[in-house]
């Protein structure tokens, strides 16, 4: 199984992501609250997708060896396909509002951080199911 399917990677990733978050939130001495909070939204629906297209693919994502095959079995069924179009949608939107917004190295770097954070967290428990079966 590749090591972005493993618990503990799983773990770091959501820490280093957050890290980065409230970094950039240090850096620009403010918190970009709506590119932040569409990162939360857009980041449930997300991990939502995700682990449903894991629980969908199971057998794909526990054969996947590298970053190529995750995306395979990520795209393998609907749940996956939308997750994957979602954050595309979701870059162009934040990117948007971090630029109208003034504070783009706080709201594009950190929103996107948030994001992939909250999508990962969601993910999680399926995530762990995957490592047990």
């Amino acid at each position: 199984m590749h090591s972005s399917l493993d618990p503990r990677s799983n773990l770091i990733m959501i820490g280093a992501c957050l890290l980065v978050a409230f970094g950039t939130a240090m850096v620009a001495h403010s918190v970009p609250e709506l590119a932040w909070g569409l990162a939360v939204l857009f980041g449930v629906v997300a991990g939502g997708l995700q682990a449903r297209s894991i629980s969908l693919a199971t057998d794909a994502f526990k054969s996947a060896r590298t970053s190529i095959e995750v995306r395979r079995a990520l795209m393998s069924n609907q749940p996956g396909r939308l997750a994957v179009l979602l954050q595309w949608v979701f870059g162009a939107l934040l990117l948007a509002v971090a630029y109208f917004g003034g504070n783009l190295i706080a709201a594009a770097l950190g929103g996107y951080a948030i994001f992939m954070a909250v999508r990962d967290l969601v993910a999680f428990r399926a995530v762990i199911s995957l490592a047990s079966a």
